[in-house]
């Protein structure tokens, strides 16, 4: 009987924290829907250049590249009408990352 009881407590308690979880992902998921504005990068995988559009400007000192190794890359950034290029071109073909402000994506140079 106390086995029973015991197997009973343990699944209320995974129960719990898992309605709790749900509903913490979701209000943060809301709130990152609310903050980012649409970004687009273009050309991916590219031969190093890309496009990075969106509906809001974009300042060229809030972007970070970095390689796979976390190391942060120093990209040559153009800005025009439509929004900027990014030009890694004179880097090793791999996988870099983009950070631009909160947002964060992922871009291959082959």
């Amino acid at each position: 009987m106390t086995g029973g009881n015991t197997g009973h407590e343990a699944q209320t308690a995974i129960q719990e924290p898992i309605e709790i979880k749900l509903d913490e992902t979701a209000d943060i998921e809301l709130e990152q829907e609310i903050l980012l504005p649409d970004i687009f990068i273009y050309l991916n995988p590219s031969n190093g250049l890309f496009t990075i559009e969106s509906e809001e400007p974009i300042n060229p000192q809030q972007i970070e590249v970095y390689d796979i190794f976390g190391k942060r890359i120093l990209p040559v950034i153009n800005q025009n009408d439509n929004g900027l290029s990014l030009n890694l071109t004179s880097n090793a073909k791999g996988t870099y990352f983009i950070k631009i402000g909160t947002y964060s994506q992922k871009m291959v140079v082959e």
